[in-house]
């Protein structure tokens, strides 16, 4: 359920949230399984090769079976304004400018709860002020 505000947003800002959860490919990402947890501006920190590295993910799911995490989903949220022409030359160009970023949120989560790069998802939900909320996710051969 969503908070009340979404019905009536007050602003520029609720308004392209409420935008967002309307979109049905969104609504579908934030609806978690029932054995999940959901964690929202999570920190996550991990040592890998002798670095430590952290990092603020908007919004982490964690599947677990039992006790144990079995897999993952990350979703980042970008407000990054569509300067290309097509869909997919928008969600292409995305995807690019937050590779890093979203490649280090996918190595700290594998890293932190053990998982196999295959068993982490990650999503960014664009949120532009020019252009319809949409999911845009990496693909399951992106080499992490």
């Amino acid at each position: 359920e969503w908070p009340g505000w979404v019905a009536n947003p007050a602003d520029a800002a609720e308004k392209l949230v409420a935008t967002a959860l309307r979109q049905p490919d969104i609504q579908a990402l934030l609806s978690p399984p029932a054995n999940s947890m959901v964690l929202v501006e999570q920190s996550v920190e991990s040592v890998t090769r002798g670095a430590w590295t952290s990092a603020f993910i908007d919004r982490l799911t964690l599947v677990k079976d039992g006790n144990k995490v079995v897999s993952a989903q990350i979703v980042d949220f970008k407000t990054d304004k569509r300067r290309e022409s097509s869909r997919e030359e928008q969600d292409t160009a995305l995807r690019e400018r937050h590779f890093a970023q979203m490649k280090a949120y996918h190595n700290l989560v594998c890293s932190a709860f053990g998982l196999p790069s295959d068993k982490v998802t990650v999503t960014l939900v664009s949120c532009p002020s020019d252009g319809e909320p949409r999911a845009v996710p990496y693909g399951m051969g992106v080499k992490w």
